[in-house]
Order: structure tokens, then sequence, then C-alpha cells
């Protein structure tokens, strides 16, 4: 939980994502060794959810 906050709060890179409304945001976790993907997605005005978190190869 503590890699997820860390990621939403100092993201190393942020893309929009593939569907509108999402948000796709990566940091490097030294702790884990690998970067951290988290995939936010827009509910309401200045409100989001998150929709899932995992290790990130792609970025």
């Amino acid at each position: 939980m503590r890699e997820i906050k860390e990621t939403i709060r100092n993201p190393d890179y942020m893309d929009c994502g593939k569907k509108p409304g999402r948000i796709v945001l990566v940091r490097y976790s030294p702790k884990l060794g690998t970067k951290m993907a988290v995939v936010l997605e827009k509910v309401g005005k200045g409100w989001y959810r998150i929709v899932t978190a995992f290790p990130a190869s792609k970025y």
C-alpha cells in the first residue's frame, strides 16, 4: 500500500492511457527493484479511484 501511495504522490512518468478518464502513473521503486504502475479512473469532479496497480515492465 505504501508503494501505491508513493507512486500516486510522486510519479516519475504520467500517461493518459488508452481510455478516456484514466491516468497511468509510473514510479521506480527501489524497495521492489522495479517500476510500479498505478491506473486511476476519474469518478467525479476531482475524485479518482484506483483501478489496478502492478509492476511495470512496459514503461
